[in-house]
C-alpha cells in the first residue's frame, strides 16, 4: 500500500469514526430527553436508555464483523436487533425534533447513519486486513523428497537402557465401605 493510499485509508477511518460518535451523540440527547419527558425513567437513569438502544443496535451492527474474522458465520438475530432498535431510535428522535417536516427528516437520520457508516468503517478495516495477508512463498524444491532411510535405520536399532519406573503398590480394601 502507497503512502497516499495509508493516509487515505487512516482519514476515511477517521472521518468513519467521528460520523458515527456524532451521530450516537445526537441520538443519545434526543433519547434520554424523550425518556425524562414521557417517565420512562426517572431522570437520574435516563442516560441507560440511550445506551441500551444505540449501544445494542452499534453492537448488533458489529458483531457480524466480530465472528466474520473468527472464521463463524453471521447470525440472522444480530442483522434483526440492528434493524429493530433501529426503528425505536428513529422514532424517539422523530418525536424529539418537534413539528417541523425537516426538523423531523434530519432527527431520523442518526440511526441509520451511525449503523451505515459502522458498517463502511467495518468492511473497510475486514478488507484492508484481508489485502495485506501475504500468500505462502513458493516451495524451493517442487518435486516431493524422498525420506531419510538411514535415520529411521539408526531409530530402530538404538536400545533403550533406562530402566522402567516400578509403579507404587496400591493397598487393597482401604477404599471399601463398612457392610
Amino acid at each position: 500500500m502507497s503512502w497516499f493510499e495509508r493516509v487515505a485509508f487512516a482519514v476515511t477511518c477517521l472521518c468513519l469514526t467521528a460520523v458515527t460518535c456524532a451521530t450516537f451523540v445526537l441520538a443519545f440527547d434526543a433519547i434520554r430527553a424523550e425518556a425524562i419527558a414521557t417517565h420512562v425513567v426517572f431522570p437520574g437513569a435516563a442516560w441507560r436508555v440511550p445506551i441500551a438502544i444505540d449501544g445494542g443496535e452499534l453492537a448488533a451492527a458489529a458483531s457480524p464483523f466480530i465472528r466474520i474474522q473468527r472464521g463463524d458465520r453471521p447470525r440472522a438475530a444480530e442483522l434483526i436487533l440492528a434493524i429493530g432498535l433501529m426503528a425505536p431510535s428513529a422514532i424517539t428522535n422523530d418525536a424529539h425534533a418537534g413539528s417541523e417536516w425537516l426538523a423531523k427528516l434530519l432527527a431520523r437520520l442518526p440511526p441509520f447513519v451511525q449503523v451505515l457508516s459502522l458498517e463502511i468503517l467495518l468492511s473497510a478495516l475486514h478488507e484492508r486486513q484481508h489485502r495485506n495477508v501475504k500468500a505462502p512463498a513458493p516451495a524451493t524444491n517442487p518435486t516431493p523428497t524422498q525420506p531419510d532411510r538411514r535415520a529411521e535405520a539408526m531409530s530402530a536399532t538404538t536400545v533403550s537402557t533406562s530402566k522402567p519406573e516400578p509403579r507404587p503398590a496400591v493397598p487393597t480394601g482401604t477404599l471399601h465401605a463398612a457392610s
